[in-house]
Order: structure tokens, then C-alpha cells, then sequence
């Protein structure tokens, strides 16, 4: 079906169709989004750390105020440490530049707020993640690479 279209137009207009395809295949493939599920530590004996991520929703009551929001579930020592939010969000994160949030994350081990910093890859489709400022006791890493 294409090819009897494109062996209509002109070399001009055939030129102009593939370009037009090629640049929308190309914006979809980098249009990757940072909301999602990702892991960390599955590589690892002892912990396994798990965080989804998502814009708030007209209806949140975080809508407007953070531009992510996320929980997070922590097990540390093949399950002697639990630090998960089962409940509703714990993560809280405003947009500071291209692909790069600042944010809190509270811990529901020790019921503290950490400052939190995500950067977003989108060509790898993972997260560096770095503790700005450490409170209280928690189960999630300090920094590392979260992946979808």
C-alpha cells in the first residue's frame, strides 16, 4: 500500500514523507518518560529497594505543588529491615532543570524526611538517585542507579 503511494509523488514529495516518518519514529524512541516502576540491589544478596514514580493527577492532593510523587519499599537484610510505604506516597519531588528532580523522601522506618536528588537518563531509561541530606534511619541506598 505504501509503495503505490510513494511511487506517485514526486522525488521531492517522497523525500519530505520519509523525513517527516524518520523524525516521528525518532521523537517517540527519545520521548522515553521518568514515570514508572524501578529497581535496585536485585543483583545484590540483601537488599532489594523498589520506587514508582508519577506526576499527580488533577485529583491528588499534590497536584500543582510537586511535579513527581512516588512510594518506595526498601528490604534490607533478606527481610530484618523493612522500610516501605504501603499506604500512599513518600517520595516528593519539584522539576529543577531538564530531567532533574529535588525532592524528600520519608522513611517509614523512622518516620523522617531526607532530602532527595533523582536525575533522569532517558537514553538508559534509569535513574541516579543521591540522599542530599540523610535524617533519621532508613532502608534505601544512599545514592545508586535505580532501573526500569
Amino acid at each position: 500500500m505504501y509503495n503505490n503511494i510513494l511511487n506517485r509523488l514526486s522525488k521531492i514529495g517522497k523525500a519530505a514523507i520519509l523525513s517527516t516518518l524518520i523524525l516521528n519514529n525518532c521523537a517517540i524512541a527519545f520521548s522515553q518518560s521518568i514515570e514508572g516502576y524501578y529497581t535496585y540491589g536485585a543483583e545484590l544478596e540483601d537488599r532489594l529497594v523498589n520506587v514508582t514514580l508519577e506526576s499527580p493527577t488533577k485529583t491528588s492532593e499534590y497536584y500543582g505543588v510537586y511535579d513527581l510523587i512516588g512510594d518506595h519499599c526498601g528490604v534490607y537484610y533478606n527481610g530484618g529491615r523493612i522500610d516501605c510505604e504501603l499506604e500512599g506516597s513518600s517520595i516528593f519531588m519539584k522539576k529543577t532543570s531538564e530531567n532533574t528532580y529535588i525532592g524528600k523522601i520519608k522513611s517509614t522506618y523512622s518516620g523522617e524526611f531526607s532530602d532527595l536528588k533523582i536525575i533522569y537518563e532517558p537514553e538508559k531509561d534509569q535513574i541516579i538517585w543521591e540522599i542530599l541530606k540523610p535524617n533519621g534511619q532508613f532502608y534505601f541506598p544512599y545514592d545508586a542507579v535505580f532501573r526500569k
